[in-house]
């Protein structure tokens, strides 16, 4: 805890890291994700001063055990566990591109890589698993794919990739519904940091009380055969053709 701080910046945390592994830490402004990093440094309390409570242990000792020189010493030479937090914040997309480019070096010859990023979609290219924060507190853990591809990360705060493969799932994140009704096979609707709705095209486009939380419409198609009481479900042009011609057998 912080001086003058009413509450702990970081609560209950614990994790055990492997040798050798990449992980992104994310979660919105204010989460604790800088001061979890200047833990694990070994700056609190003995540079930012506040009161710790518990311990970081690297190999099974305290690192508060290190002395000044021995931390100095592993950033002057190459170390094996590097805690990077936000490289990229203020870089344009090339710089970002420079920043990763070294990083992904490093993954290569097996560092411990703990990296702090907003940056979502370089998490998901890079890390092996995803620690969430949320008011100091982990709230999620796991591989990047389980954790990236899973919406309730929004309710967290947390943005998942714009568009991104992870594992055998396309993620993709627009407001054109035409092209979400052609090319997708589940749909999660949100509204005001909370997920309203979730299902099949089918099942959301019908969903007229959660189109209207999400200020949301219906897709052309779907909005023509609501004004022309066609029936429900109908989300493309060749099913409103088979549901015309349906009412046509049945009137002949």
């Amino acid at each position: 805890m912080y001086p003058l701080a009413k509450d702990a910046s970081i609560v209950d945390f614990e994790y055990t890291m492997e040798c050798g592994k990449f992980y992104g830490i994310i979660g919105e402004n204010g989460a604790g994700k800088t001061t979890l990093c200047s833990i694990l440094r070994g700056f609190v309390p003995s540079f930012y001063k506040g009161e710790l409570t518990g311990q970081v242990l690297v190999e099974d000792r305290n690192i508060e055990e290190y002395t000044d020189g021995e931390l100095a010493s592993t950033m002057v030479l190459e170390p094996d566990i590097l805690i990077i937090d936000e490289p990229a914040s203020q870089l344009d997309p090339k710089g970002t591109e420079n920043v990763f480019k070294i990083i992904a070096m490093l993954k290569r010859e097996k560092k411990t890589i703990i990296l702090v990023e907003h940056k979502v979609d370089m998490i998901a290219k890079y890390a092996d698993e995803v620690l969430v924060l949320k008011e100091g507190r982990l709230v999620r853990s796991g591989k990047t794919q389980d954790i990236l591809s899973d919406a309730a990360l929004l309710e967290y705060g947390v943005k998942i990739p714009q568009v991104g493969l992870l594992g055998n799932k396309l993620i993709t994140i627009t407001h054109d519904m035409e092209f979400v009704s052609e090319n997708l096979a589940e749909i999660i609707v949100m509204a005001n940091k909370k997920v309203v709705a979730q299902g099949t095209p089918k099942e959301i486009f019908w969903n007229l009380e959660a189109l209207k939380q999400a200020m949301l419409k219906q897709t052309s198609i779907s909005q023509v055969c609501k004004e022309l009481s066609l029936g429900k479900n109908i989300i493309n042009i060749q099913e409103a053709i088979e549901e015309i011609k349906e009412i046509c057998n049945k009137n002949h």
